[in-house]
């Protein structure tokens, strides 16, 4: 359907056309045709054809802009679908797509089969082939031009997924993954790719629904990545959300989110913490707790010299603290105004200098303003780019009074998706992490020096895809701390 549009009155008109008129007349006898038609002059058209039992037996539709989507449906003597076929083309992308769907016998069962053919203006081809038993896909096909990606799967008795493997158009295995279920509660993963990277992981849930989970990828050049999270039982936020309050009335938000209570509410139990490695030796760490009182701690410590946590009191009240590269610390509290538009965090530093953070919001963008008594500045932006980008996502950016800047962008493209961290000085000049989605389901780490050079990293998976981005936070975090002193 059309978006966009400006408002106006659409006039529909119906057709019945005798099978005569027909270009299906043979296996169509009956054709409704629906235009619809707008005041600027455009219009959309529909077709829908029927056998001689009822049953749809084609669906066409025409946009205005020429993109169109046909769907065809074909039965047996019986009456039953036994293949179905769809095509569309997009004059945005100028992509063509056709798609197949069919079952076919598989022993003394059916398996269910699709073929989808998708085509670029510039003539480059992408077959996808799955084979399905049931909801579960037990093979897919994935070829472009002489390169075949081909991924099995493999279930045990409860259809829980167990194996899976992709191999290349020579049978080179490229990645191999094997899951656990050593209880009830418990999922064990353990996944290889070509390049030797490893990734272990464990997910527990326990009979209280409580949760842990930890992650661990290493690879052969010594980069090393670990994420660990624990959760208590569900149920004390939920009883949390349900008390009522002295007065009779529902319990307040703080209350409502297990943010508060007697016993500090779920924040009691919580633990997030994630470490990186890197190959340089270089290492970062982020971590989220609760503590007993109900109270929230956050801290980010870097081998590049950040070192910052903060303190979020069940009062809503924040203290911050940070030591910053030379032995400054500094440490600072939160005041907010009435309309909870805006907020100042006021910082005194073991220099004599002072500080002041400015939080504003207007709904679509995030601002952070930071003034110090020496006459530095700098200001932070969180910005979303729907509406003013064309391929949407948002722009996080920090530009220093020193003319120092750091951005770091998302875009989301037909075929894949993009974040890019730029850097104004320094000798790299941007890192770029990509998901390509075109040819199966590829992560790309690519990172730009000044220089011209290039360098580019296969990622094992989407797991590790998530660590490459927090350890890219870490960049930017390190990057824009470093500008305060580089004046």
């Amino acid at each position: 359907m059309k978006k966009c549009r400006k408002l106006a009155a659409a006039v529909l008109t119906l057709a019945l056309a005798a099978p005569c008129l027909s270009p299906l007349a043979a296996e169509e006898p009956k054709v409704t045709r629906i235009t619809t038609e707008y005041t600027d002059g455009t219009r959309d058209r529909e077709e829908y054809g029927y056998d001689q039992h009822g049953n749809a037996v084609r669906e066409y539709r025409i946009d205005s802009d020429g993109s169109t989507t046909e769907e065809r449906s074909f039965y047996g003597e019986d009456g039953e679908l036994e293949k179905k076929t769809i095509s569309s083309y997009s004059s945005d992308t100028g992509i063509r797509t056709e798609e197949t769907l069919w079952s076919e016998a598989n022993g003394d069962g059916q398996i269910s089969r699709s073929s989808a053919t998708v085509t670029k203006p510039d003539g480059q081809q992408t077959v996808t082939e799955l084979w399905l038993d049931g909801i579960n896909p037990i093979k897919k096909v994935i070829s472009s031009g002489s390169s075949r990606i081909t991924e099995e799967y493999s279930y045990d008795e409860d259809g829980d997924q167990t194996r899976l493997t992709r191999t290349d158009e020579a049978g080179t295995l490229l990645y191999e993954q094997t899951t656990a279920y050593p209880d009830g509660q418990t999922v064990e993963t353990t996944a290889r790719d070509y390049l030797g990277t490893v990734l272990q992981s464990s997910l527990r849930m326990g009979e209280d629904y409580s949760i842990a989970m930890s992650e661990e990828i290493v690879r052969t050049d010594g980069t090393r990545r670990e994420f660990s999270f624990s959760l208590p039982s569900i149920f004390s936020l939920l009883s949390l959300s349900l008390e009522e309050t002295g007065e009779g009335g529902q319990a307040g938000m703080a209350e409502q989110t297990g943010f508060s209570g007697e016993n500090g509410g779920i924040l009691s139990g919580l633990l997030l913490r994630c470490s990186v490695t890197g190959g340089d030796g270089t290492e970062a760490s982020f971590q989220i707790s609760g503590t007993d009182e109900g109270d929230l701690l956050c801290s980010i410590l870097t081998s590049g010299g950040l070192n910052l946590s903060a303190r979020i009191g069940q009062d809503g009240t924040l203290t911050v603290q940070s030591a910053a590269p030379g032995g400054i610390i500094g440490s600072g509290f939160l005041a907010a105004d009435e309309s909870g538009q805006s907020s100042v965090i006021y910082t005194a530093y073991s220099d004599g200098t002072t500080g002041e953070t400015r939080i504003e919001s207007d709904g679509s963008t995030l601002s952070v303003t930071e003034t110090r008594s020496s006459g530095i500045s700098a200001v932070t932006q969180l910005k979303d780019l729907t509406g003013e980008s064309e391929n949407g996502g948002f722009s996080l950016e920090t530009v220093s009074s020193s003319g120092r800047s750091v951005s770091l962008t998302t875009e989301e493209l037909a075929e894949c998706s993009r974040i890019h961290l730029t850097y104004s000085h320094g000798e790299v000049s941007q890192e770029i992490l990509e998901k390509d989605e075109f040819f199966g389901t590829v992560y790309r780490y690519r990172v730009l020096y000044r220089d011209g050079r290039t360098e580019e990293t296969t990622l094992l998976d989407e797991t590790e895809g998530m660590f490459l981005l927090m350890e890219m936070l870490g960049h930017m975090a390190d990057y824009s701390d470093a500008s305060w002193y580089i004046q």
